[in-house]
């Protein structure tokens, strides 16, 4: 009889020989830890995170102001630039603890 080639066979072999060749490549590589540039970009991404916050706590705080109560407008609103503060350290801790 004849012999039909099986494409799913070669498609498996070819990925098992690929899996190794970059399992090989991939040995001498060493995981250099955490960088400026990560806590850089990790507080960056905290910052944004805080000013969605910010924005938020502020667009409650504005409600409640036009609704006549200051104080309660006062405990809402940190400021954007706290917020954005706050969301930067956050960020950078998490980075560093990770």
């Amino acid at each position: 009889m004849y012999q039909i080639e099986n494409p799913m066979g070669r498609a498996i072999n070819g990925m098992g020989q690929a899996s190794g060749s970059y399992s090989a490549m991939t040995k001498g590589i060493k995981n250099p830890g955490h960088t400026a540039g990560g806590a850089v970009s990790a507080g960056m991404g905290g910052a944004a995170m805080g000013a969605q916050i910010g924005s938020l706590t502020g667009a409650t705080a504005g409600s409640a102001a036009t609704a006549g109560s200051a104080a309660t407008a006062g405990a809402l609103g940190l400021g954007l630039g706290a917020w954005t503060g706050i969301g930067s350290v956050l960020g950078i801790g998490a980075y560093l603890l990770s």
